[in-house]
């Protein structure tokens, strides 16, 4: 007899609090994201960079080394946000803050201050300077290694490629938005 009230109950309860009222759809986490990066005190993204995928190495062929992922946002204001996380091999790597974007084109560089590396605590504190190039449909997407000694911030990079520091993104892509 209690299981059948108990579901009477339940039937009643979800008959009440059914309507004929359309319901909008529910976002998606990313576009929820999105909109809270869009509208963060009134200062919305202008500019946002993004990439992952293996990223290239000196010390083998390109998508030889493990993951790369970054992301960069510039603001209305000009402010820079965003991060490096750089897996190499055997769990070694690096995490970096960036603060500085500079676009040229479909070519972006980026910098920022490592804030950790358990393999090279030395880098720690150091500037890191990456050029990424978005490739559009056409897959051609290219990454830099990250340079930690360059007397540098993105606003004064040479292009790397013209010192032989370009590698295609394989498993991965660069978006420029």
């Amino acid at each position: 007899m209690l299981k059948r009230t108990s579901l009477l109950v339940m039937v009643a309860l979800l008959a009440v609090s059914c309507d004929d009222t359309p319901t909008s759809p529910i976002a998606s986490d990313a576009q929820l994201v999105e909109a809270q990066f869009d509208a963060h005190a009134g200062n919305p993204v202008v500019r946002r960079v993004s990439v992952g995928g293996a990223d290239g190495t000196a010390y083998g062929p390109p998508g030889s080394d493990a993951n790369f992922s970054l992301v960069a946002l510039e603001r209305a204001d000009g402010t820079v946000t965003g991060q490096i996380q750089d897996a190499w091999y055997k769990n070694s790597g690096f995490h970096a803050k960036l603060d500085c974007m500079s676009v040229d084109g479909t070519d972006v560089w980026v910098s920022g201050t490592v804030t950790k590396s358990d393999s090279w605590p030395e880098i720690v504190g150091r500037t890191v300077n990456v050029q990424v190039r978005d490739g559009g449909d056409s897959g051609e997407d290219m990454i830099s290694p990250a340079f930690f000694f360059l007397p540098y911030t993105c606003v004064d990079q040479p292009p790397f490629e013209d010192y032989g520091r370009l590698f295609p993104v394989n498993n991965g892509q660069v978006k420029l938005n």
